[in-house]
């Protein structure tokens, strides 16, 4: 089954950009990045940019990143993938995430929300600023909570 993704999340103030790979099922259905209550992106947010809580409503959460510079996108623009596991992403069209570096020069750093994104990145474009491998937030990839954390607070150096 073929897929479109979500559009991007981010403004002219974006300085860091962070890559999923394509959107689970129930973020396309919803339209909302990280929307699956398992899903461990909005807590470290949470953390690395020092919320009390994370806001119920989605519009607040993305203003939120949006004010502190961070950018929300995936590396691929569609593809074909039963279900949301990364694994099963077949028949990939890449986004055109050059172009949109260029187009948002403020954008210091690209990190990548798990392996596959980073692999489908490295593949499908050419980036020239840095671009780092972040450990999935994906409740797939089990890794401790702090552990993740640990590598996600790179993210604040360039913010």
């Amino acid at each position: 089954m073929n897929k479109i993704g979500l559009l991007p999340l981010l403004d002219e103030n974006t300085k860091v950009l962070i890559l999923g790979s394509f959107p689970g099922q129930e973020s396309l259905e919803k339209k909302q990045y990280y929307i699956n209550s398992r899903n461990q992106f909005w807590r470290l947010m949470k953390e690395i940019l020092g919320w009390k809580a994370i806001p119920d409503e989605y519009n607040k959460r993305c203003n939120l990143l949006l004010n502190k510079g961070i950018g929300l996108w995936d590396v691929l623009e569609s593809c074909s993938r039963v279900g949301s596991s990364d694994n099963k992403i077949r028949n990939i069209k890449a986004n055109k995430i050059d172009q949109l570096l260029k187009e948002y020069s403020r954008i210091k750093a690209v990190f990548c929300n798990g392996k596959t994104a980073y692999e489908f990145l490295s593949k499908t474009c050419f980036v020239t600023i840095n671009s780092v491998y972040l450990p999935s937030s994906s409740p797939a990839h089990a890794v401790p909570f702090n552990i993740k954390l640990k590598e996600w607070w790179q993210i604040k150096e360039y913010l």
